[in-house]
């Protein structure tokens, strides 16, 4: 009989919330609030889905004392936002308040409960979201983390709050968000207001572990691993990770760049990114591989301008227990790919194809059981892109080819990522994955 992890509420240490809300859209009076805070969203949301989530108590009294907190949705993007409304400025553009925006698709159309955490004496707003709901199996994974200068100590303001809806006034969020939410809120509960009440910067607890069925406490570890996102540019050196939405604090990039071989092999000049490889025959081609800070990057640098540069990110992996499969040469039609071994099962394989001298040149074809994340072709030569497979079991990876829509020199290469959630044994010593 398998045993299944039944229980995993984070919000059980924290006793019961300062109010529940049930009634969407709603509306009920403000108080003005310096203070930690947490919040605790139960909703299904569709990738289409728009709409304001919570807002409490947003302002405009001025650019120097305006307030506001709000969460919102559009179209599979979260937002959020707290301490200052800088006088309703455009969403990710006051210094004085924090911001998140996060992909989300990955999670729509799936019953969740999205937390939104604020520690008001480090000034930062933080996202999650469990999958299942509060008391589910599955951890809660950080979707996005944001700070702010510290300039306004106030999280939200004393205007009229609004659940589902805009109360009075909002913190600008972009008007797309800053409607009656369009689907459907199960239930909304907060902690909140009053010098005495819990820390919680601490949030989701470490130490917290599911219960499984037959008894067993696992230690959690991180969510499985997911797809964040991808960016790329043609004939540069630098690379924005802007392109990335929701990037956030222990994400993992892979780059990867390729030219023509008429040029030497560049190499990365940003600091703390690992080098997966560098190589040159037909194509030369670099890749590099970094685990995101508080702050997060913004750009990747390399010592000169190469006609392809893509990004790929990944949530819930390690940039530490990877392994890079040999580089394989070809030439067609098609990149091929060397096996790759993986280690561990629920890894993420990624992909990294290029193609020689053919201006324009698309991808036709995808390997087998992969997804295209992103191509891009450069002015006058190569093409290169990026793919990837979630929840990849341990063993050899053997992936098929990428086909390309015209022919010359091909190159490939396959790089496995390990979850960076640990693998428990139960009583009996199975694998548990958690």
């Amino acid at each position: 009989m398998a045993n299944s992890p039944t229980s995993l509420d984070y919000e059980s240490l924290y006793g019961s919330p300062d109010s529940t809300i049930t009634s969407f859209p709603s509306t009920e009076p403000g108080v003005q609030g310096a203070d930690d805070v947490l919040i605790a969203i139960d909703a299904n949301i569709s990738s289409t889905d728009d709409g304001i989530l919570i807002e409490f108590g947003g302002s405009n009294a001025s650019a120097d004392t305006s307030t506001g907190l709000v969460v919102g949705v559009n179209n599979g993007t979260l937002r959020a936002r707290a301490f200052s409304s800088g006088f309703d400025s455009a969403f990710n553009s006051d210094s004085a308040a924090a911001f998140v925006e996060a992909d989300i698709l990955s999670y729509t159309g799936t019953f969740c409960t999205y937390y939104v955490v604020i520690d008001a004496s480090a000034f930062t707003l933080k996202v999650y979201v469990q999958s299942g709901g509060k008391g589910s199996s599955s951890s809660a994974t950080l979707l996005g983390s944001g700070s702010s200068d510290g300039t306004q100590s106030i999280v939200y303001g004393g205007n009229t709050r609004g659940y589902g809806q805009i109360g009075d006034l909002v913190a600008d969020l972009g008007a797309a968000y800053e409607v009656t939410f369009t689907g459907t809120i199960d239930e909304i509960r907060y902690w909140s207001e009053g010098a005495s009440q819990t820390d919680f910067s601490g949030f989701p607890a470490s130490g917290l572990a599911p219960v499984f069925s037959a008894g067993f406490a696992i230690p959690s570890g991180a969510g499985a691993p997911s797809y964040v996102g991808a960016t790329s540019t043609n004939d540069a050196s630098t690379l924005s990770l802007t392109g990335i939405t929701g990037l956030a604090e222990g994400d993992v990039v892979i780059f990867f760049c390729c030219d023509d071989n008429g040029a030497d092999q560049a190499t990365v000049t940003s600091s703390e990114w690992t080098q997966l490889w560098t190589s040159g025959s037909d194509i030369v081609s670099t890749a590099a591989i970094k685990e995101m800070g508080a702050t997060v990057d913004t750009s990747i640098s390399i010592t000169r301008a190469n006609e392809v540069l893509t990004a790929i990110a990944f949530r819930n992996v390690s940039a530490a227990d990877y392994a890079v499969s040999t580089e394989s040469l070809s030439s067609g039609n098609q990149s091929t790919f060397n096996s790759v071994t993986v280690s561990q099962d629920n890894s993420v394989v990624v992909l990294a194809a290029g193609l020689d001298d053919d201006q324009g040149s698309t991808v036709t074809g995808v390997p087998t059981g992969y997804t295209l994340a992103v191509e891009e072709q450069g002015a006058s030569k190569e093409s290169g892109a990026l793919c990837y497979k979630l929840s990849v079991t341990s063993g050899t990876e053997s992936p098929s080819a990428l086909t390309w829509s015209s022919t010359d020199a091909t190159i490939g290469y396959a790089i496995a990522l390990q979850s960076s959630g640990p693998a428990a044994k139960n009583a009996a010593g199975f694998q548990i994955p958690v």
